[in-house]
């Protein structure tokens, strides 16, 4: 696991047990709605599911309310897209802001992508503080690391610096990170700062990226094999 914490963060071990139960739930909900065909950040839990969800919720709010980082994550999640409750924005970065402060990481990756966003969730669009959490959450967590690497590419809430991007994809790509495998691969692509235009090479990382499953790399990977057709193919 990406996620760091001591013993001194977790909650009250006679609470752990509980949002277990509640996390499996949960997760066991999710899947009978992709089974039925339904995207669980965006569709209405079914009514036959409802009760099971309310229980997995309570629990989960158990551990939350007692200080569990997980617990504070996953609750977050639930009002950052509306699962089993009302999608609210702001008490999705209390909860988050509670398990960054316990250092998951994954939770600082979350909050960092509210705070990225263009305010129409509610909370005001602030780079200098998604900034902040990535860097925090790089060190640990693959996705914080390509979101830093990408501020540092554009300048996002921190003055541009190509080459420490590439600095932080090529160290996931010793990592065998697939999200850094396939951004570096559009670099390659496009050609950035020491990363030479190179389309071969692009596919190389792109396809390398799709076969370890990153979805995100499949449309820059089409349009590179379509570059890469000699003129006049069809």
């Amino acid at each position: 696991s990406h996620t760091l914490h001591t013993a001194q963060q977790v909650c009250k071990l006679e609470v752990a047990p509980q949002f277990f139960r509640g996390q499996g739930a949960f997760y066991a909900v999710g899947r009978e709605m992709e089974a039925r065909g339904l995207n669980w950040n965006t569709s209405r839990v079914p009514t036959d599911l409802k009760a099971e969800m309310s229980r997995a919720l309570g629990d989960i709010r158990a551990g939350a309310e007692a200080g569990h980082f997980m617990a504070l994550e996953l609750l977050g999640d639930a009002y950052d897209h509306g699962i089993g409750v009302a999608k609210d924005t702001a008490r999705a970065v209390e909860c988050y802001t509670k398990a960054a402060a316990r250092l998951n990481s994954a939770a600082m990756v979350k909050l960092a992508e509210i705070y990225a966003g263009d305010g129409l969730n509610g909370v005001d669009q602030d780079l200098e503080k998604a900034f902040k959490l990535y860097e925090e959450a790089a060190g640990y967590d693959a996705k914080g690391r390509v979101r830093l690497a990408s501020c540092y590419q554009n300048g996002l809430g921190v003055a541009a610096d190509v080459d420490r991007a590439i600095d932080l994809l090529e160290e996931g790509i010793r990592r065998g990170e697939p999200e850094s495998f396939g951004d570096f691969g559009v670099m390659c692509a496009n050609g950035c700062g020491r990363v030479p235009r190179d389309l071969e090479r692009a596919r190389e990382f792109c396809g390398k990226a799709v076969e370890m499953g990153f979805e995100g790399a499949e449309a820059p990977l089409a349009w590179i094999e379509a570059a890469l057709l000699p003129s006049g193919s069809v």
